[in-house]
């Protein structure tokens, strides 16, 4: 570890398409890690979701305890 990264929280749609919105986090996540930052992507908590399933409200409040810690948010479409 050469330096501490900055928290980036990828806000983007899911629960329309979740497929492709994964698939637009990551890229994200990509290109926001490459230039510094150290994403947060909550869309991949779909994937604890299918081991240990929680309501919506859940994962909202999970999100938004995950915003007490982030200095940006970047929202993707």
């Amino acid at each position: 570890m050469n330096k501490i990264r900055p928290w980036l929280y990828i806000a983007g749609y899911y629960s329309a398409n979740p497929a492709q919105g994964i698939a637009n986090a990551a890229e994200v996540f990509n290109d926001a890690w490459d230039m510094g930052w150290f994403p947060i992507v909550p869309h991949v908590n779909f994937l604890l979701d299918m081991v240990s399933p929680h309501s919506s409200d859940f994962w909202y409040d999970y999100d938004l305890h995950l915003f007490n810690n982030n200095k940006v948010l970047n929202n993707i479409e």
